[in-house]
């Protein structure tokens, strides 16, 4: 076991050890739903650039019994999955761990300051050969959610909370926003006393056509101002009376949710470089729920021949898209039960993919599935 491990570990027998005499008397209530900022690097020892820096907002939720806690720490930054950690608070510190079967440990440490929460967390780059070739390490603020900005109508009002740091986003990316989960089902209206009259045209989509209900979407919009109007300056993103995020010029790349099973509207707002606003414009993906199933295998040969691996529905829209690593390991979570098409990406359609680049597969929804493929 690496040093690194053994540290973890170390720290992770302290979180279910915490002493209950002193703890409970001293515990604080940690209970509710918070928005986090989460900033902090991914460190490599397998490759260069050595260090990756990250910067996302993301949610998390606490449960609490007594000076017991459970963390539910949603996915950010496409580099941690949604992560549910057990641990003891007491005396204004928290901390709290995830082991996986395989013995793979996230672990959260932190401090009540009044009623914000801050924090650090840090997880090991295992990998499917058990190495573990480099860490990510990040710190978060979180603040209930509650006292949040950013509940307005769209097309007034106020801009996206956001407190990324821009020297850590890389260049010519919006601020990365989330709305919890069960937030109010507030409906953003369009009528003229809430919209300027900024003239544009609007194509919006999302970059998965069937998205799942525990993944995160990535929102992508364009916005042209009409023949004798003004540039755009930014476009922004809102979500049931939410604004997610906004980005600088007339694109925007934007990632937000989870969101609930359903069919979600969202609309798309344009900001001119004079100062008014257009009508929002709104589009719908539909949602679907999320179930068990993680699918995962690995590609052997070149793996750098391929630019990722795909589960399509059987009529082609695309789901889950995985990246591969250098090892060749692909993985897709939360899977629900159905007929499924695996595509391994060969970018420039020049690999020979053995059985085939396209496979057909049935999942229950509950039990994993495992798939290699050749390449060469």
């Amino acid at each position: 076991m690496s040093h690194l491990l053994r540290t973890l570990a170390v720290a992770a027998t302290t979180a279910t050890a915490f002493t209950t005499s002193t703890s409970t008397a001293r515990a604080q209530s940690l209970a509710g739903e918070y928005q986090v900022e989460v900033r902090g690097t991914t460190v490599y020892l397998d490759r260069e650039p050595v260090e990756r820096a990250l910067s996302d907002n993301t949610t998390l939720n606490v449960e609490q019994q007594g000076d017991q806690i459970t963390i539910e720490f949603r996915s950010f930054a496409s580099t941690m999955s949604t992560t549910v950690f057990e641990g003891r608070v007491g005396n204004g510190r928290f901390v709290a761990a995830w082991t996986s079967a395989s013995g793979d440990l996230r672990l959260i440490t932190g401090e009540v300051d009044g009623r914000r929460l801050r924090g650090r967390l840090i997880y090991p780059r295992a990998t499917a050969d058990a190495s573990v070739p480099g860490w990510t390490e990040v710190e978060f603020g979180a603040s209930p959610h509650e006292i949040q900005t950013g509940q307005a109508t769209p097309g007034k009002g106020l801009k996206p909370a956001s407190t990324a740091v821009a020297a850590t986003r890389p260049p010519g990316r919006p601020p990365l926003t989330s709305r919890p989960p069960g937030a109010p089902d507030l409906q953003p209206t369009a009528s003229s006393d809430v919209a300027d009259d900024f003239e544009v045209e609007v194509t919006a989509m999302t970059a998965v056509d069937a998205p799942l209900a525990d993944h995160r979407i990535e929102f992508l919009a364009k916005a042209t101002p009409r023949p004798g109007e003004a540039s755009v300056a930014s476009v922004e993103l809102w979500v049931n009376g939410l604004v997610q995020g906004s980005a600088d010029g007339n694109v925007l790349e934007l990632v937000a949710g989870p969101f609930p099973a359903g069919e979600l509207e969202y609309d798309i707002v344009a900001v001119s470089t004079d100062g008014r606003r257009s009508k929002p414009q709104r589009s719908k993906v539909a949602i679907s729920t999320a179930g068990n199933t993680t699918i995962r295998g690995r590609i052997h040969g070149h793996p750098e021949m391929v630019e990722d691996v795909q589960l399509l529905h059987p009529d082609g829209r695309l789901i889950l898209r995985s990246p591969v690593d250098q090892y060749g390991a692909f993985r897709m979570e939360a899977v629900p039960a159905g007929e499924y098409v695996i595509f391994v990406n060969d970018a420039k359609r020049e690999a020979r993919v053995q059985p085939s680049s396209n496979v057909k597969i049935t999942v229950d929804g509950t039990s994993d599935y495992h798939k290699n493929f050749e390449v060469d």
